[in-house]
C-alpha cells in the first residue's frame, strides 16, 4: 500500500522518462499522489498483467502516453481521482479485461463516466472521458470531449448512438473494440492523434455526417472489421490516411468528400470486397495493397480525383482509355491503352495490379505519392511520359515481367525516380532520370536491361542494385549523381550484349560498349572512344569498356524494331543483305512500323523472333513491289506460310504457333530484275493472342500423330486451357492426368465420367485453382493436393458466377474452397478425406446443394460468409465439425441428413446467430435439428437431434438426448434459458453457451464428449447445479465468464474437471471433483470461489491457480 501524505503535495513527477509508475504485482493500491510528467507513449501509472489494484484519491496530469493505462488486467479499481490532460486507456483480448470498478473520477474538471454491463441509458453533455464495457442501447449526445487520451473508448458493446459531440485534442477521438451496429453522427472530430477507430471485429456500425479532419494520423481506421458504412462526411487535411481498412471486408464508403490528407485519402491494406462510390478526392486518391489477388478486387465506381473520374477496372480486357482519368486502377485487365492522361496530386496516379498487355504513352503524372504502380503484372510498357515531382517514387514495378519502359522523362521525384523488385525479363531504355533522390533502384530482378539514357542530378544515386543478376546496364549516361552506382550481392553486366558497330571522331569501330562515367578516370590511347581500364563497381562487377563521351556521340541510334512492330516482349533479329528498320511515314497503329531493308536484285533482308506456343500470333503486313516477281512471306520454322506481292495494303493475319518454340520469319525477297512500287515490305503490330478455339480435346494418348494434335487436340488439361477462347469447352476423356491446373479464363472444363477422368495434383499445390469468372467444372474426380494450408483440390479464387458439378474431391488438404467468391454453386459432388471438405471463405450468395461431405477433419466450413445455403446435402462422420457457421451471416441450411454430425455457430455478434434459416427438415442421426431465434418462451419439442438457440429468452430444454453429434445444445446471446434432465454424449462438444446470460443448466448429464461436456463462453450469471460431467476431455470450461455458479455437480474421470480461464467472479459450491487427471485448473481468472467442494483422487493436481 503506497500512501502519499498529500494529493496535491506529494508529487512523483517522471521528468519525462518511462512511466511514472508501473505495477506488475497484484493487490498494490497507490493513494494521495500527484503522478505527472511521463514520458512519451508512457504513462502516468502502467498496470499490464496486473489484478486487483487500486488507485484513488490521486492527481494524474500531463503524462506523455496515458493517465493509467490498464492492459490485460482483470478487476482493478479507479475512484476519486482527478485526471487534468489525461485519462484512462483500457486494452485487452477479452471482455473480463475491460471489467474495472472505476467511479467518481474526473478529466478536466468533467466526470468519467465509466460503465460496464448496462442498457438503455443516455448521456447528454457534460463529460471529459466516456468508456463502456459491454453495453447497450446508449445514446451519448451533445459532449465536447477534449485533452484526454481517449476521447470515447466503446468496448464490446453494441447499439449505442454517438451524436452532436465535438471530439478534439485527444489522442485518439472515439475507439470502438469488438463492437457492433453501433452509429457515430453529427459530429466534429478534429485534432486528435487518430479520429476514429475500428478495432478488432468492429463490425456492422455507421459514421455519417460528421468532420473529421486535422487529426495526427488517420482520420478513421479500421482493422479486422467488416460491413462498417462511412457517408456522407468531410474527411480532411489528416496528417496521415483519410480512411484505413485493414484486413477488413465488406465495407462501404459513399458520398464523402476526401480531400488533402497527407498520405493516401483511402488505403485499403489487404482488404476484400470493400465499396467506395459517389466520392469526391481532392489532392487525394485510393491506394490499394496486398499480396494476393483478391485484395485487389473491390466494388470502386462513380467517384472522381481532381474534378476528374477515378477509373477502377477489374477483370476487364480490350480497353482504350484515352485522356481525363484522375486516378486508374486496374485489376486482373488484359489488352489496355491508356494514353493522353495528365494526373496529377493524387495518392498513385495510375495501379496496375495481375494484369497484362497494358501500355501507358503521352501521358503525364505529377505531385503524386507515386506516379505509377505495376504489381505481378507482365507484358506491360510505358513510353514517351513525363513522371515528375512525385513525393516517393516516380514509377514502382514489383513482380513484373516482360515490361518496358522508354522515351520517358522521370525527373525530381521524392525518393526514386524508377524502383523496381522482381522484375523480369524487362528493359528500361532511352530515358532522361534525374534530379531524384535515387536513379533507379533495382532488387531481387533478374534478365531484365537498361540502356541509352541519361542518369544525371540524382541526389544520392545514379543506379543502385542489390541482389539482383544477369541484367545488361550499357550505353548510358552517369553524371552528377553523388554515387553513380552501388551494387550489392548481385553479378550484372555493364556493356552492350554484343560488339556493336559504331562511329567515333569520325571512325567507325565495333566493340562492346559501356557506361559513360563522369567520375571515370582513365585514359583512351588507341582513341576508339573506350577507356583502356575498367570502372569498379562493385563487388566482382565491373564496366570493362567505359566510355569516354556520353553515348550519344558514338552512333546514330538504330532504330527500335520491338517499338516498330509494337511487341518489347519478344526478341527481334534482322538480317540478310540489309536490316529491317523502324521508320514513321507508313504505318498501320501507333506511329511507326518495320520496313524491309533496301535491297537489289536477287537479295533478301528479314525479320526473326522466337515465340513458345500454345498461342496464336496475329500481324499486319503490307507490300509494294513488282507484282507477282518480288514478295514478302512469312515463315514458320522456314516453312512457308503465305507470300503477298504487287501493292497490297495493310492485311491481317492471324497463325496458330503450337507447344514448343518456334521461328518465325518475314523476308522481303527480290527476283533477278526490275523494281517497281516502293520495292520493300513493311510488318506492324505484331500480337500474341492465346485462346481462340471454341472447343478442344484432351485425352493422355493423344500424340503427334493425332490430327490437331497441339491445335486442339492435347494430351495435359492446361494446354488444353491455353488453348481454348474465351466462353469455350474444354472436354477430357477418361484417364489420369498428373497436373495442377489453373483455369483463368471462362470456360467449361468438362470431364467424361467423374470416376474415370481424374486429376492428381501429385502432392502439390491446388489441383485445379479457378481465377476467372463464369467458369463451369463437371465430370472429375480431383486428388492428391498439396498439404499445406490452403492447398486444395478445387479452389475458386476470388471470383464469381462459377459452378462445380457431378465431381468427386478425394484425399485432399482441403477438398473444395471458395476464397472470396459470389455467385458459385457446388452441385451433385463428394467431397472425402480431406481436412477441410468444403471451405466458403469470405464468400458471399453461394449454394452447397446434393453433395456428400463426409470422412473429412471438418466437414463444411462456412467462414465470414454470407447469404450462403446448403440444401439436399449428406454430412456424415467427419471428425470434428459437420457444418461450421463461423462468424457467418444470413445462412442457409435445408433439408440436410446428418450423420454423427451437427451444426455449430461461432460468432461475437447476434447477427452471426439470428440471422440464419435452419427448419427441422434438418436431421441429425435422423432426429430432426430445432434451431430457434429470436423466440421468447417455449420449451423445445422432445426427440431433437441437435438444439440451437439463438437471441432466445426464457426457453426451457427439457428431457432430451442429444447425442453422436459434433454440437449437442449450444445457447448463443439468449438469456434466462434453461436445460433440465438432459444427455449430451458421445459428441464433440456437448453443451456450449456463447454470450448468454442467466441462464440455468441443471439435473443433466454430460459425458464422453470429445472436448467439453459443457462450455460456457464470455456468459454471465449462470448456473450449473445437480449436473454430471463425467468421461469428456474438459468436464465443465468457463472462458471469459462472470458471476457463473456450479453447484451440486459430480466432474469425474475428465481429463480436467473443470477448468475457468480469463473469468471473474464465479463460484464452485458444494460439489465434487474426482478422478480426473486436473480436478479443478483456475488460468487468468480472478475473485473466484471453491467452497465446500471435495476434490479427490485425480491423477495429477487437485486444484492449480
Amino acid at each position: 500500500h503506497l500512501i502519499g501524505e498529500n494529493r496535491n503535495t506529494t508529487i512523483i513527477d517522471g521528468n519525462n522518462a518511462g512511466d511514472v509508475v508501473k505495477i506488475i504485482a497484484d493487490d498494490v493500491s497507490i493513494e494521495g499522489f500527484t503522478l505527472r510528467n511521463g514520458e512519451e507513449w508512457n504513462a502516468g501509472v502502467e498496470i499490464y498483467y496486473s489484478d486487483n489494484n487500486s488507485i484513488y484519491d490521486c492527481n494524474i496530469s500531463n503524462n506523455g502516453g496515458v493517465g493509467i493505462g490498464l492492459g490485460s488486467s482483470y478487476n482493478n479499481s479507479i475512484y476519486n481521482c482527478n485526471f487534468m490532460n489525461d485519462g484512462i486507456v483500457i486494452e485487452g483480448d477479452g471482455l473480463s479485461h475491460f471489467i474495472h470498478n472505476i467511479y467518481n473520477n474526473t478529466v478536466n474538471g468533467k466526470p468519467l463516466l465509466y460503465y460496464k454491463n448496462e442498457k438503455n441509458i443516455v448521456l447528454d453533455g457534460n463529460a471529459g472521458e466516456i468508456i463502456l464495457a459491454n453495453c447497450s442501447n446508449f445514446e451519448i449526445k451533445n459532449m465536447d470531449i477534449n485533452n484526454t487520451d481517449i476521447g470515447m473508448e466503446i468496448v464490446y458493446s453494441n447499439k449505442i448512438k454517438v451524436y452532436n459531440c465535438n471530439i478534439t485534442n485527444n489522442d485518439d477521438g472515439i475507439w470502438l473494440v469488438y463492437s457492433y451496429s453501433n452509429s457515430i453522427y453529427n459530429c466534429n472530430i478534429t485534432n486528435n492523434d487518430d479520429g476514429i477507430g475500428l478495432d478488432s471485429s468492429c463490425n456492422n456500425n455507421s459514421i455519417f455526417n460528421c468532420n473529421i479532419s486535422n487529426n495526427n494520423y488517420d482520420g478513421i481506421y479500421a482493422y479486422s472489421s467488416s460491413n462498417n458504412s462511412i457517408y456522407n462526411c468531410n474527411i480532411s487535411n489528416n496528417s496521415y490516411k483519410g480512411i484505413l481498412l485493414g484486413y477488413s471486408s465488406n465495407n462501404s464508403i459513399y458520398n464523402c468528400n476526401i480531400s488533402n490528407n497527407n498520405y493516401e485519402g483511402v488505403y485499403l491494406y489487404e482488404a476484400s470486397n470493400d465499396s467506395i462510390y459517389n466520392c469526391s478526392f481532392i489532392n487525394d486518391g485510393i491506394t490499394i495493397w496486398g499480396y494476393e489477388f483478391s485484395y485487389y478486387i473491390h466494388n470502386i465506381y462513380n467517384n472522381t480525383v481532381n474534378e476528374k473520374p477515378l477509373l477502377y477496372y477489374k477483370n476487364a480486357n480490350n480497353v482504350v482509355l484515352d485522356g481525363n482519368a484522375g486516378e486508374i486502377i486496374l485489376a486482373n485487365c488484359s489488352n489496355f491503352e491508356i494514353k493522353n492522361m495528365d494526373i496529377n496530386n493524387t495518392d498513385i496516379g495510375m495501379e496496375i495490379v495481375y494484369s497484362n498487355n497494358v501500355s501507358v504513352c503521352q501521358s503525364s503524372f505529377s505531385g503524386d505519392l507515386a506516379g505509377l504502380v505495376y504489381f505481378n503484372s507482365s507484358y506491360s510498357k510505358i513510353y514517351n511520359c513525363s513522371i515528375y515531382n512525385n513525393t516517393y517514387v516516380g514509377i514502382y514495378l514489383r513482380g513484373l515481367y516482360n515490361g518496358s519502359i522508354y522515351n520517358c522523362n522521370i525527373s525530381n521525384n521524392g525518393e526514386a525516380g524508377i524502383e523496381i523488385g522482381y522484375v523480369y525479363n524487362s528493359s528500361i531504355y532511352n530515358c532522361n532520370i534525374s534530379n531524384n533522390d535515387y536513379g533507379i533502384g533495382i532488387e531481387s530482378s533478374y534478365n531484365s536491361s537498361v540502356y541509352n539514357c541519361n542518369i544525371s542530378n540524382n541526389n544520392e544515386t545514379g543506379i543502385e542494385l542489390g541482389s539482383s543478376n544477369n541484367n545488361s546496364i550499357y550505353m548510358n549516361n552517369f553524371i552528377n549523381n553523388n554515387d553513380n552506382v552501388i551494387s550489392y550481392d548481385s553479378s550484372n553486366t555493364w556493356h552492350s550484349p554484343s560488339p556493336i558497330t559504331y562511329t567515333y571522331n569520325g571512325n567507325t569501330y565495333t566493340n562492346y560498349l559501356g557506361n559513360y562515367w563522369d567520375d571515370y578516370s582513365g585514359n583512351d590511347n588507341n582513341g576508339d572512344g573506350i577507356g583502356d581500364t575498367s570502372y569498379y563497381i562493385g563487388e566482382s562487377d565491373y564496366d570493362y569498356y567505359p566510355l569516354m563521351q556520353p553515348w550519344e556521340n558514338y552512333m546514330t541510334i538504330p532504330s527500335s524494331l520491338d517499338e516498330a512492330v509494337d511487341n518489347t516482349y519478344l526478341t527481334w533479329s534482322t538480317g540478310g543483305d540489309a536490316s529491317w528498320f523502324e521508320q514513321t511515314d507508313v504505318y498501320y497503329y501507333d506511329g511507326d512500323s518495320a520496313q524491309s531493308g533496301d535491297i537489289d536484285d536477287n537479295e533478301e533482308s528479314w525479320i526473326s523472333t522466337d515465340v513458345t506456343g500454345p498461342v496464336n500470333i496475329s500481324f499486319y503486313w503490307k507490300v509494294s513491289s513488282e507484282e507477282g516477281y518480288d514478295y514478302l512471306r512469312f515463315y514458320i520454322d522456314n516453312i512457308i506460310q503465305d507470300e503477298i506481292s504487287g501493292e497490297v495494303d495493310w492485311t491481317q493475319c492471324t497463325y496458330y504457333i503450337p507447344s514448343g518454340t518456334h521461328t518465325l520469319k518475314w523476308s522481303y525477297d527480290k527476283d533477278v530484275s526490275i523494281s517497281e512500287g516502293y520495292d520493300c515490305g513493311w510488318l506492324d503490330k505484331v500480337e500474341l493472342i492465346y485462346g481462340q478455339h471454341s472447343t478442344v480435346y484432351v485425352n493422355n494418348d493423344y500424340n503427334s500423330n493425332t490430327p490437331g494434335w497441339q491445335y486442339d487436340h492435347f494430351d495435359k488439361i492446361q494446354d488444353g486451357i491455353d488453348a481454348v477462347a474465351e466462353n469455350g469447352t474444354v472436354y477430357v476423356y477418361s484417364g489420369i492426368y498428373y497436373e495442377n491446373v489453373v483455369v483463368d479464363k471462362s470456360i467449361n472444363l468438362i470431364g467424361e465420367d467423374r470416376n474415370t477422368t481424374i486429376i492428381d495434383g501429385g502432392g502439390i499445390r491446388d489441383v485445379v485453382k479457378v481465377t476467372a469468372d463464369d467458369v463451369t467444372i463437371s465430370g472429375f474426380t480431383v486428388q492428391n493436393s498439396g498439404s499445406d494450408w490452403p492447398n486444395a483440390g478445387i479452389k475458386l479464387d476470388n471470383i464469381r458466377n462459377c459452378r462445380i458439378e457431378n465431381t468427386i474431391a478425394s484425399n485432399n488438404d482441403d477438398g473444395i474452397v471458395l476464397w472470396y467468391s459470389t455467385n458459385c454453386s457446388i452441385t451433385n459432388t463428394t467431397v472425402s478425406n480431406s481436412e477441410y471438405g468444403i471451405v466458403l471463405w469470405y464468400s458471399t450468395n453461394c449454394s452447397i446443394t446434393n453433395t456428400t461431405v463426409s470422412n473429412s477433419e471438418y466437414g463444411i466450413y462456412l467462414s465470414s460468409s454470407t447469404n450462403c445455403s446448403i440444401i439436399k446435402s449428406m454430412v456424415t462422420n467427419n471428425n470434428y465439425y459437420g457444418i461450421y457457421l463461423c462468424y457467418s451471416t444470413n445462412c442457409s441450411i435445408i433439408k440436410t441428413m446428418m450423420t454423427d454430425n451437427s451444426i455449430s455457430i461461432t460468432g461475437n455478434s447476434i447477427a452471426h446467430w439470428n440471422t440464419h434459416t435452419i427448419d427441422t427438415s434438418n436431421t441429425v442421426n435422423g432426429k430432426p435439428v430445432y434451431y430457434w431465434k429470436n423466440v421468447n418462451g417455449g420449451t423445445v419439442p422432445s426427440g431433437a437431434g441437435q438444439i440451437i438457440l439463438a437471441n432466445c429468452t426464457n426457453v426451457k430444454i427439457e428431457n432430451q438426448n442429444v447425442s453422436d453429434a459434433t454440437m449437442g445444445i449450444e445457447i448463443g446471446f439468449s438469456s434466462h434459458c434453461s436445460i433440465t434432465n438432459t444427455t449430451a454424449s458421445n459428441n464433440e462438444y456437448g453443451i456450449w453457451l456463447w454470450y448468454s446470460t442467466n441462464c440455468i443448466i441443471t439435473n443433466t448429464t454430460v459425458s464422453n464428449n470429445n472436448w467439453y461436456g459443457i462450455e460456457l463462453h464470455s456468459s454471465t450469471n449462470c448456473i450449473i447445479t445437480n449436473t454430471t460431467a463425467s468421461n469428456n476431455e474438459y468436464g465443465i470450461w468457463l472462458w471469459y465468464s462472470t458471476n457463473c455458479i456450479i453447484t451440486n455437480t459430480t466432474a469425474s474421470n475428465n481429463y480436467d474437471g473443470i477448468r475457468l480461464d480469463y473469468s471473474t467472479n464465479c463460484s464452485i459450491i458444494n460439489t465434487t471433483v474426482s478422478n480426473n487427471d486436473c480436478g479443478i485448473y483456475l488460468y487468468s481468472s480472478t475473485n473466484c470461489s471453491i467452497t465446500n467442494t471435495t476434490v479427490s483422487n485425480n491423477n495429477w493436481y487437485g486444484i492449480v491457480l
